[in-house]
Protein backbone atom coordinates (compact mmCIF):
# COMPACT_ATOMS: atom_id res chain seq x y z
CA UNK A 1 0.00 0.00 0.00
CA UNK A 2 1.31 3.33 -1.11
CA UNK A 3 2.41 6.02 2.15
CA UNK A 4 0.61 8.84 2.52
CA UNK A 5 2.87 11.58 3.02
CA UNK A 6 1.95 15.56 3.22
CA UNK A 7 2.76 18.00 -0.13
CA UNK A 8 5.93 19.16 -0.03
CA UNK A 9 5.34 23.09 -0.16
CA UNK A 10 7.82 26.09 0.33
CA UNK A 11 7.62 27.00 4.01
CA UNK A 12 9.30 29.37 6.48
CA UNK A 13 12.10 27.76 9.07
CA UNK A 14 11.45 29.48 12.40
CA UNK A 15 14.09 28.64 15.68
CA UNK A 16 12.46 26.47 18.09
CA UNK A 17 12.19 26.05 22.01
CA UNK A 18 15.12 24.38 23.61
CA UNK A 19 12.90 21.80 25.06
CA UNK A 20 11.41 19.17 22.91
CA UNK A 21 7.95 19.12 25.25
CA UNK A 22 6.98 22.15 23.79
CA UNK A 23 4.47 22.46 20.33
CA UNK A 24 7.07 23.79 17.45
CA UNK A 25 6.28 27.29 16.40
CA UNK A 26 4.16 28.76 14.76
CA UNK A 27 1.62 26.96 17.01
CA UNK A 28 -2.28 28.12 17.65
CA UNK A 29 -3.14 27.20 21.48
CA UNK A 30 -6.12 27.05 23.91
CA UNK A 31 -5.14 28.06 27.25
CA UNK A 32 -8.30 27.05 29.87
CA UNK A 33 -8.25 27.53 33.27
CA UNK A 34 -10.59 28.82 36.17
CA UNK A 35 -9.93 32.49 37.19
CA UNK A 36 -6.45 32.69 39.22
CA UNK A 37 -5.48 29.43 37.79
CA UNK A 38 -2.09 30.57 36.01
CA UNK A 39 -2.78 31.03 32.50
CA UNK A 40 -1.29 34.36 32.12
CA UNK A 41 1.44 33.41 34.69
CA UNK A 42 2.22 30.22 32.57
CA UNK A 43 2.30 32.58 28.49
CA UNK A 44 4.03 34.80 30.14
CA UNK A 45 6.84 32.29 30.97
CA UNK A 46 6.71 30.66 27.74
CA UNK A 47 7.40 34.14 25.84
CA UNK A 48 9.82 35.49 28.19
CA UNK A 49 12.00 32.35 28.88
CA UNK A 50 15.00 32.05 26.43
CA UNK A 51 14.34 27.71 26.59
CA UNK A 52 10.66 27.87 25.73
CA UNK A 53 9.63 31.25 23.10
CA UNK A 54 11.93 34.19 24.47
CA UNK A 55 13.16 35.68 21.59
CA UNK A 56 11.08 33.70 18.96
CA UNK A 57 8.22 36.43 18.30
CA UNK A 58 9.25 39.47 16.52
CA UNK A 59 5.96 41.26 18.15
CA UNK A 60 3.80 40.52 20.62
CA UNK A 61 0.22 41.59 21.36
CA UNK A 62 -1.50 41.15 24.51
CA UNK A 63 -5.49 41.82 24.54
CA UNK A 64 -7.26 41.39 27.63
CA UNK A 65 -9.56 43.54 29.64
CA UNK A 66 -6.56 44.12 32.50
CA UNK A 67 -4.13 44.12 30.17
CA UNK A 68 -2.65 47.68 31.13
CA UNK A 69 -3.12 47.42 34.46
CA UNK A 70 -1.99 43.80 35.50
CA UNK A 71 0.89 43.45 37.59
CA UNK A 72 1.30 39.66 36.69
CA UNK A 73 2.13 40.99 33.25
CA UNK A 74 5.25 43.44 34.55
CA UNK A 75 7.54 40.52 33.46
CA UNK A 76 6.44 40.64 30.18
CA UNK A 77 6.15 44.71 29.74
CA UNK A 78 9.86 44.67 31.14
CA UNK A 79 10.70 41.74 28.03
CA UNK A 80 9.13 43.74 25.69
CA UNK A 81 10.85 47.31 26.18
CA UNK A 82 13.93 45.71 26.94
CA UNK A 83 14.07 43.47 23.37
CA UNK A 84 11.44 44.83 21.11
CA UNK A 85 11.02 48.02 19.75
CA UNK A 86 7.14 48.51 20.18
CA UNK A 87 6.71 52.08 21.26
CA UNK A 88 4.52 53.09 18.08
CA UNK A 89 3.14 49.48 17.66
CA UNK A 90 1.87 48.98 21.37
CA UNK A 91 2.00 45.59 22.93
CA UNK A 92 -0.88 45.74 25.38
CA UNK A 93 -4.82 46.24 24.79
CA UNK A 94 -7.29 46.82 26.87
CA UNK A 95 -10.08 46.33 24.21
CA UNK A 96 -9.99 43.50 21.71
CA UNK A 97 -10.38 45.75 18.49
CA UNK A 98 -10.78 43.85 15.21
CA UNK A 99 -10.08 46.63 13.08
CA UNK A 100 -6.47 46.89 14.50
CA UNK A 101 -5.79 42.90 14.44
CA UNK A 102 -6.78 43.51 10.22
CA UNK A 103 -4.49 45.71 10.00
CA UNK A 104 -1.78 43.37 11.98
CA UNK A 105 -3.08 40.67 9.52
CA UNK A 106 -3.32 42.81 6.42
CA UNK A 107 0.53 44.45 7.47
CA UNK A 108 1.83 40.50 7.64
CA UNK A 109 0.76 39.79 4.04
CA UNK A 110 2.39 42.78 2.38
CA UNK A 111 5.37 41.43 4.32
CA UNK A 112 8.76 40.90 1.81
CA UNK A 113 9.09 37.81 3.50
CA UNK A 114 5.89 36.34 2.93
CA UNK A 115 5.74 36.83 -0.59
CA UNK A 116 9.08 36.17 -1.23
CA UNK A 117 8.87 32.54 1.02
CA UNK A 118 12.05 34.36 3.13
CA UNK A 119 13.46 32.21 5.96
CA UNK A 120 14.54 34.14 9.29
CA UNK A 121 18.22 36.13 9.26
CA UNK A 122 20.88 36.55 11.88
CA UNK A 123 21.31 40.52 12.06
CA UNK A 124 24.53 41.79 13.22
CA UNK A 125 23.32 44.01 15.56
CA UNK A 126 21.15 41.40 17.07
CA UNK A 127 21.78 40.24 20.80
CA UNK A 128 24.30 37.34 21.57
CA UNK A 129 23.15 34.22 19.30
CA UNK A 130 19.88 35.81 19.48
CA UNK A 131 17.58 35.92 16.03
CA UNK A 132 15.67 38.57 15.20
CA UNK A 133 12.31 37.73 13.25
CA UNK A 134 11.80 41.36 11.80
CA UNK A 135 11.57 39.59 8.51
CA UNK A 136 9.48 37.16 9.29
CA UNK A 137 5.90 36.51 9.70
CA UNK A 138 6.04 35.20 13.33
CA UNK A 139 3.84 37.19 15.41
CA UNK A 140 2.39 36.07 19.33
CA UNK A 141 -1.16 37.39 19.26
CA UNK A 142 -2.87 36.74 22.84
CA UNK A 143 -6.69 36.98 23.77
CA UNK A 144 -7.74 36.69 27.09
CA UNK A 145 -10.77 37.24 29.00
CA UNK A 146 -12.92 38.56 26.66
Amino acid sequence: MPAIEPLKQPGYEYPQSQTNILPKLPVRALVLAPGSGGKSTMITRLLVDKQFYGGKFSRIYWFSPSATVDDGLDPLREYVNKLQDQEEDPTFHDDFDPTFIRKLLDRQKRSPSISKGAAPKRDSTSRSSWTTMRTTPLQCIGRVGF
